[in-house]
């Protein structure tokens, strides 16, 4: 894993992280050809042949076709990935795939492998406290990117509108109370709290000013 990978989008959200590290391992080491219901397809080195559904698998726990679909267009608008839709699966392609396999220091930049020699920087416990550290606050930054509340509301399981939420909060200057919000992810709970004592029928909730007094 190289160092500079703390500077990218990716590191600013967990689960992201985690789920693109799932691709790494997952995707082919070496070229082969794969068996899929009496049809055999060829799956290259940095590739996968695993359907929507079947990556969902493979992130774990929250995630969704949908959440993985979204994930997907975002790494294939960075050029991280390619995707090809088939007749009975989906062909996931890594770009530049050879890069995340060399262990090797060029033009003196430091990496982060457990396999390198000893003279490779190691990432110290204070390095790592400061990652996590790091990490809690941008997911705490107001405002937060629609792409977090969405995440967040989906892990919940709630009846909260992202959009909406991000688009009430952003007309009070995300103010609340009279003072400036702190923890954005407090105030979507609160917003669950409020919606325990409004019938909603199903539909996503929109609040009133009298809902906060």
């Amino acid at each position: 894993m190289h160092r500079k990978i703390r500077d990218h989008w990716i590191w600013q959200n967990r689960q992201y992280l985690r789920a693109w590290f799932d691709i790494l391992f997952t995707v082919n080491f070496e070229d082969k050809k794969v068996l899929i219901e009496s049809e055999i397809i060829e799956c290259k080195r940095g590739q996968s042949l695993l359907s929507l559904n079947e990556w969902s698998k493979v992130f774990g726990h929250g995630w969704t076709v949908q959440r993985v679909r979204t994930f997907f267009d975002l790494l294939k608008k960075d050029q991280m990935i390619k995707t090809e839709g088939l007749r009975k699966t989906t062909r996931l392609t890594v770009c530049n795939y050879d890069n995340y396999q060399n262990n090797q220091q060029t033009d003196n930049t430091q990496t982060t492998d457990r396999q390198q020699t000893s003279n490779t920087q190691v990432t110290t416990t204070k390095e790592i406290k400061e990652s996590k550290e790091r990490i809690k606050n941008e997911n705490n930054i107001i405002p937060p990117p629609l792409e977090l509340v969405v995440e967040y509301c989906e892990k919940r399981s709630n009846n909260i509108d992202p959009q909406y939420f991000i688009d009430w909060n952003e007309a009070r200057g995300w103010m609340l109370n009279g003072r400036k919000m702190k923890d954005w992810q407090a105030a979507i709970r609160t917003w669950e709290s409020k919606q325990k004592q409004k019938t909603n029928g199903g539909q996503k909730l929109k609040f009133t000013e009298a809902d906060f007094k």
